[in-house]
């Protein structure tokens, strides 16, 4: 049984890109000017939607992988739609990055004196925000449970 066709290739590059700026473009919105440290402490959460539609993406195309996505877009890059929709993809994920820099780069012009870098033990008395509650937590408030699932958003971690 062979893997998906060209069309519901071109239909989920397409969806994931779309959606993907739906998302980007209401989180633009919700962080401009003065709504950064708003959106931070209560908005951030809309951005782990992307987590979702790319789970969604890799699903619709019975891949485990990103690169196995890339592998079947390849195998279809003779076609000019597909090339176009995967240069839409290239563009969104470009313009994803670049807000959560830009997000990122204000924040540190705002507020985190706090400087980690990358192989750093970070701190139990280190305060994050539970974007569910929108409350201030310290990291070792988190560390006696069983289970814990911690997602850091990149750029803000």
């Amino acid at each position: 049984m062979g893997g998906p066709g060209e069309p519901e290739l071109l239909k989920a590059l397409g969806e994931l890109s779309g959606a993907g700026r739906e998302i980007l473009v209401a989180a633009r919105a919700a962080s401009s000017g003065e709504l950064l440290q708003e959106f931070v402490s209560q908005k951030i959460g809309q951005l782990a939607g992307m987590i979702h539609l790319y789970v969604k993406f890799l699903n619709s195309l019975h891949v485990q992988k990103r690169s196995d996505a890339e592998d079947l877009w390849k195998a279809f890059y003779h076609s000019t739609s597909v090339q176009d929709e995967v240069e839409d993809l290239m563009q969104f994920e470009l313009e994803w990055n670049s807000f959560l820099s830009d997000v990122d780069a204000r924040l540190k012009a705002d507020c985190f004196q706090v400087q980690l870098s990358m192989g750093m033990q970070v701190p139990g008395h280190m305060t994050f925000t539970d974007v569910r509650s929108g409350k201030e937590v310290r990291l070792e408030e988190f560390l006696h449970q069983e289970k814990l699932l911690l997602v850091l958003l990149r750029h803000f971690a």
